[in-house]
């Protein structure tokens, strides 16, 4: 036997008065920070196990079948309708897109989550303490209103009704017993009590002083007895009384648009707020036949479905409104009749306006002559209008007649036969119930470098290995590669890229490779628009799309940005490209040159410094000077060691890395805290460690390559090159390893001969080391170079990256 309440997982069989009323409101005060702290995914799951033992058939199913047949307004039929939809409502997947829904993530009723577009951090904390107070008129309702306020996770007091009391109890009463983990049961009662009656105005003054939130289901009456009296803190959220309407402009209306209008008014015997109580018929409508089809509909509903026994209140207000059709009637030169037993009613109204229904089963029609005429009537009742299933199947005159409904009141638009059923993301009565449970709280002191990691299954499997053909595997789970993002959105931000900008991609794309995706998320965290080209795409198609579709940045490695260029060169295609990033390989500055001739670049910045193995490790603002980077000291621990960084990163967890060797040249950049804020230690990223060819016994530094071009004449910009090292053994005993030096060169050679022994001799020059372990002579014949127009199209490639190496080392 169910008592009168249910109150944190106790019952209470005595008569609710001022009291218990502060003792309850205390108690869930205290219980609401222990609530906020429990992570929304178990909640979600409890609750679709529970959702289980309420399948049609089962034994809680039909225990409350029985019950409510006792005391309902509802038929039979009708009640197992309803709550054959509780385990609808109960799964998990359909709370958390609610939440989505409602709030933007499900993620933000747990933690600061980033909102796209935007660097500050978003939370939803429950606004506290919430009071349902629920309507008599549909029982699941209240089920609903209280899941909305314990999925929000604010402690909730559920009222129910005089005709309502026994599901919520009965509900309460299995939940308790399920609820194993007490992770629901300790945090919401079911109370009951007379609502407006004098004896209990000290628990309702308690409730409107001390809740936080009061959630209010019902009529006027109900509406003005809460404001009254209600504490200047407390949150009113105010559902109730709604008029919902139909409107039909169409000329064709048949007997199945007949048979949806009845559905409309019938179901939950017309108890719901988007039950249809009035039709609007425009002009091109004749009413006379409409009538007639819409009478064999309500006759067959009626067969089909007898209407419950209306109480006697009812039915006097049922009965004045058909004496009311009937004197009408009459005075149109019409004969009619009133029914005896009243089943339905449909009463043709020409006085214009919109009005009530006594409900039971009655349908007002009225006429309009224009949308502009339709406004006029139904607009006075703005406050109270909800829903509008509606016929008019020209599309723009439905667009000028939904405009002029949304302006006059309406909050919802359904196809006839709809109205009530709602659909998931839409908001009720004009806002998003959630979001009026919750107090949004901005974290506008996040710094996108210390956006936390949180567990989480999902992931990605990624590549990583460089030149030599032989990839580590690398994983990051979800919430990892959602970080990656986030931190490289934080550098593209700090140099200037919002929200309104078009942003190019040309990384290259899939074969497990990281770069192109992690760009693409951090663009997406800026809400940015993205012209995605990947490096891939041919180089002729690439310049036709930034042709296309002009862009205020574009990102790439160098090697794909140099090749751009020459082509836009070649065919005297002038482009602007305010901003040009990069990463991958160093951008030198005679490339930071050839390209601001070319394109009229006005900033060149890095696109973060990272690795696949570590993650982010660094990001530019506008105020780093070229290569220089501010550490994301929340994220790694960067140690530099005989000048190699070494990184250890804080957060990552589906790979664990410990001082790993990044392979990068770096240094620590003193002076004065930078402009932009951040305090951060800043380091200057030189280029490689590999920058060395180990050949001969001997120590080649890469730059001696540039150098030797330079002073040799050659303008680097138009140039490209690739070392390429090989080992030849003509027999057992002979061995030796010979250098290919490859270069692109577009501009015309008139002594190609001179300008081999000028390249080959100022390199030999240039590296004491190998002086002290290769003759010249040796050096010059170990050495060759091939010097062109169009030969990077015979460079080497990384096969997964689609890079260029500088150095390719054919060795075994």
């Amino acid at each position: 036997m169910l008592k009168n309440h249910y109150i944190f997982g106790e019952w209470m069989d005595q008569t609710l008065d001022e009291n218990a009323a502060k003792n309850i409101v205390s108690i869930a005060k205290r219980k609401q920070l222990s609530f906020s702290s429990i992570p929304i995914n178990p909640i979600l799951d409890l609750i679709e196990r529970f959702s289980k033992g309420w399948v049609v058939g089962s034994e809680n199913f039909e225990t409350a079948i029985a019950q409510l047949k006792l005391n309902s307004a509802f038929s039979e039929k009708e009640l197992r309708e309803t709550l054959g939809l509780l385990p609808s409502i109960l799964k998990a997947d359909f709370l958390k897109r609610r939440l989505e829904s409602d709030l933007g993530s499900a993620e933000m009723i747990d933690d600061f989550t980033s909102r796209r577009g935007f660097e500050v951090k978003v939370r939803a904390y429950p606004k506290g303490v919430t009071l349902h107070v629920t309507a008599n008129n549909v029982f699941l309702s209240s089920i609903d209103s209280l899941l909305m306020g314990l999925t929000t996770k604010n402690v909730s007091l559920l009222k129910v009704g005089r005709d309502n009391f026994f599901f919520p109890l009965f509900f309460a009463q299995k939940l308790l017993e399920f609820d194993q983990e007490q992770l629901l049961s300790p945090y919401f009662c079911v109370l009951q009590w007379k609502g407006g009656a004098p004896e209990f105005e000290g628990v309702e003054s308690v409730l409107k002083q001390s809740c936080d939130t009061i959630m209010l289901w019902g009529g006027e009456e109900m509406a003005k007895s809460y404001r009254s009296g209600l504490a200047s803190h407390v949150n009113l959220i105010e559902y109730g009384p709604k008029i919902s309407i139909q409107v039909i402009s169409s000329p064709d209306f048949n007997s199945k648009d007949a048979a949806a209008i009845v559905k409309d008014v019938v179901r939950w015997e017309q108890k719901a707020c988007s039950n249809a109580q009035i039709l609007f018929f425009g002009e091109r409508i004749n009413v006379e036949t409409s009538l007639e089809l819409l009478e064999a509909e309500f006759k067959k509903e009626q067969e089909r479905n007898p209407r419950p026994e209306l109480d006697s209140e009812d039915l006097v207000e049922l009965r004045k409104e058909a004496f009311v059709d009937y004197f009408q009637t009459s005075r149109r030169g019409k004969s009619k009749t009133i029914q005896p037993n009243l089943d339905y009613l449909l009463h043709y109204d020409e006085r214009p306006g919109l009005r009530t229904s006594p409900l039971g089963r009655t349908l007002i029609i009225k006429k309009f002559s224009s949308f502009e005429n339709l406004f006029e009537q139904i607009s006075p009742w703005k406050y109270y209008l909800q829903t509008c299933g509606i016929l008019i199947q020209d599309p723009s005159e439905a667009a000028v007649a939904k405009n002029y409904l949304s302006l006059a009141g309406i909050k919802r638009f359904t196809t006839l036969g709809k109205m009530t059923e709602g659909q998931e993301g839409a908001p009720h009565d004009g806002s998003f119930s959630l979001s009026r449970l919750v107090n949004f709280v901005a974290d506008e002191s996040f710094s996108l470098a210390s956006a936390p990691v949180k567990e989480n299954t999902a992931g990605y499997i990624f590549s990583s290995g460089g030149t030599t053909g032989n990839p580590k595997f690398i994983k990051y789970q979800q919430s990892e590669f959602d970080l990656v993002g986030v931190l490289l959105a934080k550098g593209f931000s700090a140099q200037g890229i919002k929200s309104h900008h078009r942003v190019a991609n040309l990384f290259m794309a899939a074969n497990l490779w990281s770069s192109y995706q992690a760009v693409d998320r951090a663009l997406q965290f800026l809400g940015c628009e993205i012209l995605g080209i990947g490096g891939q795409c041919p180089t002729q198609d690439a310049l036709h799309y930034l042709q296309r579709f002009p862009v205020d940045a574009l990102v790439g490695m160098p090697t794909q940005l140099i090749e751009l260029a020459r082509l836009a060169q070649t065919c005297d295609v002038k482009i602007k490209i305010p901003k040009i990033f990069y990463a991958g390989e160093m951008l030198t500055q005679a490339k930071r040159d050839f390209l601001t001739k070319i394109f009229s670049v006005d900033y060149f910045g890095s696109a973060g410094h990272a690795s696949v193995d570590a993650g982010p490790i660094g990001y530019q603002c506008s105020h780093c000077g070229p290569n220089v980077h501010h550490l994301l000291d929340s994220q790694v621990i960067l140690e530099i060691e005989d000048g190699q960084a070494f990184v250890q990163s804080r957060v990552r967890d589906a790979s664990k890395l410990i001082r790993y060797p990044t392979g990068d040249r770096v240094r620590w950049v003193d002076g004065p805290p930078c402009p932009c804020g951040d305090s951060s230690p800043r380091y200057l990223l030189e280029g490689r460690i590999d920058q060395l060819i180990m050949i001969w016994s001997s120590r080649i530094p890469i730059k001696f390559f540039d150098e030797s071009l330079k002073i040799s004449g050659i303008d680097w910009s138009l140039a490209q090159d690739q070392i390429q090292i090989s080992e030849s053994a003509s027999n057992s005993t002979s061995f030796d390893e010979t250098m290919e030096w490859k270069i692109d060169y577009s501009l015309p050679i008139h002594d190609l001969v001179n300008l081999n022994k000028k390249l080959i001799t100022n390199l030999y020059n240039l590296c004491d080391d190998l002086k002290l372990t290769v003759p010249q002579s040796e050096w010059e014949k170990r050495i060759s170079i091939k010097i062109e127009s169009n030969l990077g199209a015979t460079f080497l490639r990384n096969p997964r990256t689609g890079k260029i190496p500088r150095v390719i080392d054919l060795r075994h």
